[in-house]
């Protein structure tokens, strides 16, 4: 399989050699907090916007408006003033693109070394690995992959997100009407970028994390940086404990690589577990038993090179 063939329902994580280094070796990506990320209005893009839906009283019924206020103040107040006083609406990223070869990510990423796109399996849940001082097993508030969509009007909801926000505040059931409305804000607040970066094709998972013993920090481009570590999980929401590999199953690399840096990545690949598994099957032997026998080998995980003629 190319990596270039087949793969349209892969998501695809563009890194850099650490990154890689720690998705394979210590089975993790990062969630880095939205208020770190280069784009400076994310995560807030659609508060306006969503102001604005509160102040109009014709939609929905003011016991209904009044649910929507308060899960929308849930989810952009901090609730555990006492362990954080960062900025409110605590909103954690992990970031990837439709676009197995995107020049625009290329040129983030590769400037001055090899680096890497890695296609993951959305289908694979993914949790946050939390810390020795926070109960195994607990659950977060998550969305998982979703395509971002790019608003050139940042005064109003898009369309097909307000109107299911509407109909999840119209719900009869109290418990369906708090869970969905929540569900909604968060698929607004995490899934509608700037028009600007359309070109990215995003698409991502959301983690909504207050709890400052899951998180970590790392000095970034912007300052020092909480993000937190997210690895396979065995459900959406649940945590995660960081055994089992993360579901890569193909890599691309940037343009500058050599036939050196492919043979490291496939070395790096199956050293780790993900190349050339055994298949077995049972077969009679020679003095009629039945025994486990060779009969195939899993396919490699596909390392291919980008297309992109970019020079550095």
């Amino acid at each position: 399989m190319n990596a270039t063939d087949d793969s349209s329902h892969l998501v695809w994580h563009y890194t850099t050699s650490s990154g890689l280094l720690g998705m394979i070796q210590h089975r993790e990506l990062w969630a880095t907090h939205s208020q770190f990320m280069n784009d400076r209005v994310e995560g807030s893009v659609m508060h306006s916007a969503i102001a604005a839906f509160l102040s109009n009283t014709t939609t929905l019924t003011s016991p209904q408006m009044n649910m929507v206020e308060m899960q929308y103040s849930f989810l952009t107040t901090n609730k555990y003033p006492n362990y954080t006083r960062v900025p409110q609406g605590n909103m954690f990223l992990v970031c990837g693109s439709r676009d197995n070869d995107a020049l625009t990510l290329w040129r983030n990423y590769a400037r001055e070394a090899v680096s890497f796109a890695v296609g993951l399996d959305p289908n694979v849940p993914l949790g946050v690995i939390t810390s020795n001082q926070s109960s195994p097993g607990n659950w977060h508030d998550v969305t998982s992959w979703h395509d971002v969509d790019y608003a050139s009007a940042l005064d109003s909801i898009p369309r097909h997100h307000r109107e299911r926000l509407i109909s999840a505040a119209r719900s009869e059931d109290p418990g369906d009407q708090i869970v969905n409305v929540s569900l909604e804000l968060q698929r607004i607040l995490s899934g509608v970028k700037h028009n600007a970066f359309v070109d990215e094709r995003e698409t991502r998972v959301a983690f909504f994390n207050d709890n400052t013993r899951d998180w970590k920090f790392r000095a970034g481009r912007f300052g020092l940086t909480p993000y937190l570590r997210i690895g396979t999980s065995e459900q959406w929401g649940r945590s995660s404990n960081g055994e089992e590999n993360l579901p890569i199953r193909a890599i691309r690399v940037s343009a500058n690589a050599t036939d050196g840096d492919i043979m490291a990545v496939h070395a790096l690949l199956e050293g780790h577990g993900f190349t050339f598994g055994e298949i077995y099957a049972d077969r009679v032997s020679d003095d009629g038993a039945l025994r486990p026998e060779v009969v195939d080998y899993e396919d490699p995980i596909p390392v291919v090179q980008s297309q992109h003629p970019l020079r550095w």
